[in-house]
């Protein structure tokens, strides 16, 4: 952990979460960082620094290769309380607690997958996280959501019957 914690992303550190995003056939155009202070961050073509002053225990960041790692999906979709509002929130979360994943841009269909995580789980994380930036806003978006739909157009269905109306369009 006190390794993540000191670190920035190297040049190499880019490439290396590069090339393990295009192995796995990921978009990799532009890769998100997580850094712990304002001199950790680096202003690389691609690569898009957030700067936070909390940690995480362990469990909160996978490593996938060494020296590479990715965040959980509990702590990205708290960490998305940064750059989507309120419904946006809703509708991703919908998508992690759901059992789909939608298609890239240039797809229109979307497939079956299991559910990334559970609507008691991140309430549970968040719940943990109080006092984190954007706890409450998550914690307020995850009341508007039900988890298992099994496509958009059922996501779209249950948003109707559990969002605010102005939300619905």
């Amino acid at each position: 952990m006190e390794k993540i914690r000191v670190s920035a992303p190297s040049t190499s550190d880019l490439e290396a979460a590069r090339a393990w995003l295009n192995r796995k056939n990921v978009d990799s155009e532009r890769i998100h960082v997580l850094t712990f202070s304002n001199n950790a961050k680096r202003h690389r073509k691609g690569c898009i620094c957030h700067c936070t002053r909390y940690t995480f225990d362990a469990e909160s960041y996978l490593e996938l290769e060494p020296n590479v790692y990715i965040v959980d999906i509990k702590l990205c979709a708290l960490e998305a309380t940064a750059d989507l509002n309120l419904s946006e929130l809703v509708e991703y979360y919908f998508e992690i607690c759901g059992s789909y994943a939608l298609g890239t841009s240039d797809e229109t269909q979307y497939r079956k997958r299991p559910a990334l995580t559970s609507v008691e789980e991140l309430r549970a994380f968040f719940s943990e996280a109080s006092g984190y930036r954007g706890s409450n806003k998550a914690l307020k978006a995850l009341s508007y959501v039900r988890e298992g739909c099994r496509s958009p157009l059922e996501t779209a269905f249950v948003t109707m019957l559990t969002c605010p109306s102005q939300w619905v369009a």
